[in-house]
């Protein structure tokens, strides 16, 4: 597929339109690609650079087509090449890895070639490989500010966020090109300590003194260096954090609920089990009143025969035969006191009146006891039935409650891509770890940095002090003082150079802004402060940290782009993908008619939905060089891109 577009002076202006999901996100991903060997762009997607052995179950960079009908021993070629006019020079940027299909099962990927052709007229093409070939891309569009030049519309807010100003710091420093300096500071920095040693090295306490404040020089930088890391990383966490932020803004956690729906379905489980454990008894308890509440009636005739015969003495005294034979064997009262033998006469005589019917009367008295409880039983069984009752009703109702929060659970997380949205909640947990343990360690490095720089400063003094013991070192000292000296001046100079550089880009983004925007009353400036982050200034004199979906911090940010192009003197292509989606209302022909005066000096492509495109059409049509309609072919394999303007 080849994508040729008109040059025009006046109309710099590309679009592309199309539908979610068709590929214009594409051609964002393979410029990155062919320029740096990755896609930013992608989410969540592991990329493929330089993998062999790579399973069919991760998508390959290969056209799906392609890679449908690839076959054992056949090779497909992945290619990309950018054409860049430059006067009358055109440069080339081309890069390619091959796939092969090993078995049915496995793809090799080769290593990608990249390489840049210049060519020039009335000469041979010249090419160029690995070290210069990237070296022109560096010329280009350098990778570590790459993202001010190819980027999706979501990022257009971020240099209100708190995590813009090292973003922007890092671009300023990078078009500054700072890292000359940094380079020679270190070069000087060597030669500094190399001649501190040649001063001292004959004299033992100069020498140990100079050690140690070597040492500490060295974890100081070393400290200095993480700090660095440990920032970017931190930024770089926070844009993520805000990513997945926006991502998720209005979706449930999957995840969590997931896990709380399994939690509550076991409740359920256990509930059920309680609850059919209550049934039983309760069945249970049916069955045994079923056979006693019919013979109710008989056991009451009982108890009133019983009771009525024991009143008027029909029933001759129950003694205990067995407490007669017990206090005879031990010849001991039940009191303790010792029965003598006429007692025990006594006793062996009132044991053997003890006659048949005295026995059964015991036993009828035995038994009225049990009919007695089995009455009281059938007495109390309204209240155990209810109880039991009210048990089952109440579990029932926490057993449903349960069973609303479930489903309402379910509602939450139905149509959610579960495993996706937990990523992004994984991503996001990832990055906010990120910044807590960095946050932790700075604050550590911090009173680790205090400590050291007060025991250079003390150890610097005490070498100041000892100069007296060197001899014959004044060539030395003289150079080391100008080389410190030299170190001291390129420290300034490179400040100086980032103070200019910065307030050049200040101005410029003003510039830019106040000419780009509608609101001429409401704002009056822009400032970068000291911690490179970008405001607007109101009419009032006010700071505006924060912006709406008014459109202002869209063109604030399109005005700084602009200005880091003009200032850098990479004043490449801008590619946006989605330019409008933080935008609505009115504002969002406001932002077209912004877009139209930048393509007036610089090519910019633009990629819309087709449901976003017609809100700016009447602005767009009428001012872009080119527009393509992107789609799918039937079988939804390959993207087709049709020219129409």
């Amino acid at each position: 597929m080849e994508i040729k577009f008109n040059i025009n002076e006046d109309k710099g202006l590309h679009i592309f339109v199309g539908k979610m999901g068709t590929g214009k996100s594409n051609l964002l991903n393979a410029i990155n690609w062919c320029l740096y060997g990755d896609e930013p762009i992608i989410e969540g997607k592991d990329q493929l650079i330089n993998k062999s052995d790579m399973s069919t179950d991760e998508q390959p960079r290969l056209n799906t087509e392609k890679y449908k009908c690839l076959k054992p021993g056949n090779t497909e070629i992945v290619s990309v090449k950018i054409y860049i006019v430059d006067g009358n020079s055109t440069i080339i940027f081309q890069r390619e890895e091959k796939y092969r299909l090993v078995n049915e099962k496995t793809v090799n990927v080769s290593e990608d070639n990249f390489e840049v052709t210049i060519i020039e007229p009335d000469t041979q093409p010249q090419i160029f490989e690995e070290y210069t070939a990237n070296a022109y891309v560096e010329k280009f569009v350098p990778q570590e500010i790459r993202d001010y030049f190819f980027f999706d519309g979501e990022k257009l807010d971020r240099y209100f966020k708190e995590t813009s100003g090292h973003m922007n710091k890092h671009a300023i420093e990078t078009i500054s090109q700072i890292e000359i300096l940094e380079k020679s500071k270190e070069t000087l920095d060597d030669i500094f300590s190399e001649y501190r040693r040649l001063t001292t090295k004959n004299i033992p306490e100069l020498k140990k003194i100079t050690e140690d404040l070597e040492a500490v020089e060295d974890k100081i930088k070393k400290l200095e260096e993480e700090k660095v890391l440990l920032d970017s990383q931190k930024g770089t966490a926070k844009d993520t954090e805000s990513h997945y932020d926006r991502l998720l803004r209005g979706v449930p956690d999957v995840k969590k609920l997931s896990e709380e729906q399994s939690r509550k379905e076991e409740k359920k489980g256990k509930l059920k089990e309680k609850r059919n454990e209550k049934e039983k008894v309760y069945k249970d308890l049916l069955r045994k009143y079923s056979v006693l509440i019919p013979i109710d009636p008989a056991i009451q005739f009982v108890l009133d025969y019983i009771s009525s015969n024991q009143s008027i003495g029909k029933f001759p005294p129950t003694n205990d035969e067995r407490l007669i034979e017990e206090i005879i064997h031990k010849k001991e009262c039940i009191c303790g006191r010792t029965v003598d033998s006429e007692e025990i006469k006594i006793l062996e005589k009132l044991k053997e009146k003890i006659s048949l019917p005295a026995k059964i009367v015991a036993e009828i008295l035995e038994e009225s006891g049990k009919l007695k409880n089995l009455k009281k039983e059938i007495v109390n069984f309204p209240d155990v039935m209810k109880r039991n009752y009210e048990d089952i009703d109440g579990l029932d109702s926490e057993i449903d409650s349960i069973q609303n929060e479930i489903d309402e659970i379910g509602r939450k997380i139905k149509g959610y891509d579960q495993e996706q949205i937990g990523k992004y909640y994984e991503n996001r947990g990832l990055a906010r770890e990120t910044i807590d343990r960095n946050n932790n360690r700075l604050g550590q490095i911090s009173s680790e940095l205090d400590k050291l720089k007060r025991e250079s400063k003390d150890l610097t003094e005490k070498l100041n002090k000892g100069k007296n013991l060197i001899e014959d070192t004044s060539t030395i000292e003289s150079k080391k003082d100008f080389v410190n000296n030299s170190r001291e001046i390129l420290e300034k100079i490179k400040d100086n150079v980032i103070v200019k550089i910065k307030n050049e880009v200040e101005e410029k983004t003003k510039d830019i802004f106040l000419k780009l925007s509608w609101k001429k009353q409401t704002f009056n400036g822009v400032k970068l402060d000291d911690n490179y982050k970008l405001y607007l200034i109101h009419e009032d004199g006010f700071k505006i940290s924060k912006t709406s979906s008014g459109g202002e911090g869209e063109i604030l940010a399109l005005s700084f782009v602009s200005a880091l192009h003009e200032v850098s003197g990479f004043n490449s292509t801008v590619v946006i993908d989605r330019p409008i989606t933080l935008v609505s209302g009115e504002a969002t022909l406001k932002v077209a008619e912004v877009l139209t005066k930048m393509s007036s000096n610089k090519q910019l492509i633009l990629m819309f939905n087709t449901d976003e495109y017609p809100l700016v059409s009447t602005v767009l049509d009428n001012a872009c060089s080119d527009k393509f309609l992107v789609g799918l072919t039937s079988s939804e394999r390959e993207c087709y891109i049709q020219k129409v303007i």
